[in-house]
């Protein structure tokens, strides 16, 4: 069975490749470029990539809309619904990247929830009915964590040096800026599988990082981890711990209870 998988170039949609392929699947990989200001960054690196992918420009996002994405608001609303879409017109089947950390209710990006997926299925499936009968819209992943997929990665053949030339930046031109909230969610999995790459900031030092780790220990000592789920928590921390910062091994020994 063929899929479309929607890339961007970074880290978890290359690894969702393979991954497809490991499970019997044929892959269709699809770049979109909406205008995003980052999008020559993104295309550069799906053209070096070694499978091929389709590349396809939509002007949706420009300065004179006024709906770029900025350093401040980096989420494009609705983007992964306008991807699948596009994605449902190559084949029955559409893979929309998010790991399991990132789809509960109270995440800001709704279109990574379980509802994203079931209702958008639904959906497409009711629009698509004069070419097929069901359209599914789904993440292979909704059952591991960036770390985790990185694990499985490693120990299926992606090499490490394949892992690195890919970009999880929201830099326009900056491959790893250090600063943004992607650059920290992917050092923290980096890490955790014992690699290390070069950032123009450190990310842990973020501002990104310092709110998101406080919240996280604000998380759990009220044991609310319905924005932050126990496994991101415990995967921050272990990353933090790796690189010396012994402070946390409390925290996550609280987790762990």
């Amino acid at each position: 069975m063929r899929v479309s998988i929607m890339v961007s170039g970074g880290l978890d949609s290359y690894i969702a490749y393979y991954y497809a392929l490991k499970n019997g699947y044929i892959p269709d990989a699809i770049w979109v470029n909406l205008g995003q200001p980052y999008w020559k960054k993104e295309e550069e690196k799906v053209n070096s990539f070694e499978f091929p992918v389709k590349k396809i420009k939509i002007d949706l996002l420009r300065e004179e809309f006024g709906n770029l994405p900025t350093p401040q608001k980096q989420i494009i609303p609705g983007r992964n619904l306008f991807l699948a879409y596009i994605g449902a017109f190559f084949n029955e089947r559409v893979w929309i990247v998010a790991l399991e950390t990132e789809m509960h209710t109270y995440a800001r990006e709704r279109d990574k929830s379980w509802k994203f997926y079931r209702d958008t299925t639904e959906l497409f499936t009711y629009i698509f009915n004069y070419v097929r009968e069901n359209t599914i819209v789904e993440t292979p992943f909704s059952h591991l964590s960036k770390t985790e997929i990185v694990r499985w990665a490693l120990e299926n053949g992606i090499t490490e040096k394949q892992l690195k030339n890919t970009s999880s930046c929201y830099d326009d031109k900056i491959e790893r800026c250090g600063k943004c909230l992607t650059c920290f969610k992917r050092w923290i999995a980096m890490i955790n599988n014992n690699i290390e790459e070069k950032y123009i900031s450190l990310p842990y030092e973020s501002e990104y990082a310092k709110r998101t780790v406080k919240e996280m220990v604000e998380a759990v000592e009220k044991q609310d981890f319905s924005h932050y789920t126990k496994k991101r928590c415990i995967e921050t921390f272990e990353a933090l711990i790796k690189i010396g910062k012994v402070e946390y091994k409390e925290v996550l020994e609280k987790i762990k209870l």
